[in-house]
């Protein structure tokens, strides 16, 4: 919490929806670099993300008006912290991703799917707000 206190600029917040948006401030991101290590993708993105991966990857399917995301946002920031160049988080709003998400049968939110940088292993996919030392520990065992 402290870390969030040093910032200036209100939409560093995530929690203030009157200010700005966590996905605004994605967007937009704060010189601090705090809000960085998150990208906002479509479904066509998400697809050569895969494709092209380089490192691991965790997905998080996310809806702006769910309370347990905007938590696992704070987590996942984390945790993309402490991994650093091992990761590279991507998130895909629901809501603008209607058709994909239908396909993908995600059905709970958050929902959150690791794709291992190998292409000859499974992704995993849990749903549900998780640690950032967990999410770090599954990484990890990819």
């Amino acid at each position: 919490m402290g870390n969030l206190l040093a910032h200036k600029a209100p939409r560093c917040f995530p929690w203030s929806g009157d200010i700005g948006s966590h996905e605004q401030a994605r967007l937009n991101p704060c010189p601090c670099k705090t809000h960085q290590s998150a990208i906002k993708v479509n479904g066509e993105q998400l697809e050569a993300e895969i494709a092209g991966r380089d490192r691991h990857l965790i997905v998080d399917f996310y809806a702006t008006w769910c309370g347990p995301c905007v938590l696992l946002a704070q987590e996942l920031e984390k945790a993309a912290e402490q991994l650093g160049d091992e990761v590279r988080v991507l998130k895909l709003d629901v809501d603008e991703n209607p058709q994909l998400s239908s396909a993908l049968k995600i059905e709970g939110l958050p929902t959150i799917v690791f794709v291992p940088k190998a292409g000859d292993k499974p992704a995993l996919r849990t749903e549900g707000l998780y640690p950032a030392d967990q999410l770090v520990q599954i990484v990890r065992e990819l």
